[in-house]
């Protein structure tokens, strides 16, 4: 079996310098000394060094077409990552490449000279998932032994080893003490490799201004408003809501972790109000919403064509 490793940095390649600083020290080919197997063959490539926070779709866009000229090559791919973005870059992926192949990313949450280093199982464990072969053309995330689809998969605590879960939708599989699949990732539509536009992300919260809403709207070609509960906004929003729907791409989520939108209330401001508007449901998190409208806009000049590519994004039928 033939696995390529794809280093990118983040903590899993971090070790103290001996000036004392954290920095990129280690390389892809010492984190593939980690795997131990004489049944597979690893290639290594150094594609990056770089803490996650400096990468955005064009680092995932190039990835991407990196990846794609390789794939044929191997039997499954390792992303080592940082954890800060590495959700946003699986979900990238998953959306933007038909993968052959598995694609498994991991990271760790401590760097390597810790006595609680993760990195090494991670490495470990993601390999692991990969040469089972239970793990098919799809991206997953693979942490602290818990496979996630890469749809769902998020970083939900910023310290703990256990950093990755999947909210309502419960994670594809374990490789530990062994490989198990609990569930297959849904079907879903694939867009062009093709990111473009400004979009701009914003939390309602108690005191959000409309003044603030229109600024990052002028500025925006579209934008992803995590709403209240399932689907609400104050009604002091509503004037703005109206305007600027005819003017920019707007789409809707919420800032519930565990979320899905809905509700029957009729007031200003509630869900089946903003229906009537020209705007866009998310099935996913902002952050994976964000990455959505960027890549619909990349691919589609039509506003509906958005709208029914990321209403529509999970069915089977697309």
């Amino acid at each position: 079996m033939k696995i390529l490793l794809i280093a990118t940095g983040g903590t899993i390649a971090m070790q103290t310098s001996a000036s004392g600083d954290k920095r990129h020290e280690l390389t892809g080919k010492e984190l593939r000394e980690y795997v131990e197997d004489d049944h597979v063959s690893v290639t290594v490539e150094e594609y990056a060094t770089h803490p996650s926070s400096m990468f955005n779709s064009d680092f995932a866009r190039d990835l991407v077409s990196f990846i794609q000229t390789r794939q044929h090559l191997f039997h499954g791919i390792i992303i080592t990552h940082g954890t800060d973005t590495l959700e946003e870059t699986a979900f990238y992926l998953e959306v933007a490449f038909q993968p052959k192949l598995p694609v498994m990313l991991t990271g760790s949450m401590r760097t390597a000279e810790e006595p609680e280093y993760d990195g090494s199982f991670n490495i470990r464990h993601a390999f692991r998932a990969v040469v089972s072969g239970k793990f098919q053309n799809r991206v997953f995330v693979a942490f602290a032994g818990n496979v996630f689809s890469a749809l769902w998969a998020e970083k939900t605590y910023s310290l703990a080893i256990e950093a990755f879960s999947s909210g309502n939708y419960g994670k594809t599989g374990e490789t530990y003490p062994e490989v198990r699949v609990f569930q297959y990732p849904v079907d879903h539509i694939r867009l062009n490799n093709t990111p473009a536009g400004k979009v701009a992300l914003l939390k309602v919260h108690y005191d959000l201004e409309t003044d603030i809403i229109a600024s990052v709207l002028n500025k925006s070609d579209g934008i992803i408003i995590e709403t209240l509960g399932s689907g609400r906004i104050p009604e002091r929003f509503m004037d703005l809501m109206h305007y600027y729907a005819e003017k920019r791409i707007i789409a809707i989520t919420s800032r519930c972790y565990s979320n899905a939108l809905y509700d029957n209330y009729s007031y200003a401001g509630s869900y089946k109000d903003l229906k009537r508007l020209p705007v866009i449901f998310s099935p996913f998190n902002s952050l994976k919403s964000c990455i959505l409208m960027k890549l619909c806009m990349g691919n589609f000049n039509d506003f509906y064509k958005m709208k029914n590519t990321i209403e529509g994004f999970l069915s089977s039928n697309k």
